[in-house]
């Protein structure tokens, strides 16, 4: 396993967990989201761990919907 591999391994443990903690985690089909509750887009998730299709437009506009009615910045992580 390269270092590149470990990291990313190492950030998506440490977001399931703030994730898990106070249960922020959600899934729809394939995409993931979490939010810490913090206002800072680096803390505050969504990813997809399979390619996106056109199938997924409504996945994609219900998680955006998730951080807009929190009033959160996030980023989108696309894997693999």
């Amino acid at each position: 396993m390269n270092l590149i591999k470990h990291i990313e391994d190492n950030f998506f443990a440490v977001s399931r967990y703030w994730g898990s903690l106070n249960s922020s985690i959600s899934n729809i089909e394939s995409i993931w989201a979490m939010n810490t509750g913090i206002s800072i887009s680096d803390i505050n998730w969504a990813w997809n761990e399979k390619p996106l299709n056109n199938d997924n437009a409504k996945a994609i506009a219900d998680i955006i919907e998730i951080y807009q009615k929190i009033n959160l910045r996030f980023w989108w992580w696309i894997y693999p």
